[in-house]
């Protein structure tokens, strides 16, 4: 896999917060964002966010 992550955000549907990069939860603890620049990985359930993540290059 040849990507790389420009940004690695979500947005809480609950609290609205947009959470970005590493290791960080929205203010109501229903979203986490984690891995940077290096990987995607969200905490939570799916249905409580928007993925707002932007990823350049082709999948392998």
């Amino acid at each position: 896999m040849n990507q790389r992550i420009l940004r690695n955000s979500a947005k809480c549907k609950r609290c609205g917060d947009e959470v970005v990069h590493m290791m960080a939860w929205c203010s109501c603890r229903k979203v986490g964002v984690d891995g940077g620049h290096e990987y995607i990985r969200r905490l939570g359930k799916p249905e409580d966010r928007i993925e707002t993540s932007k990823v350049l290059g082709a999948k392998a």
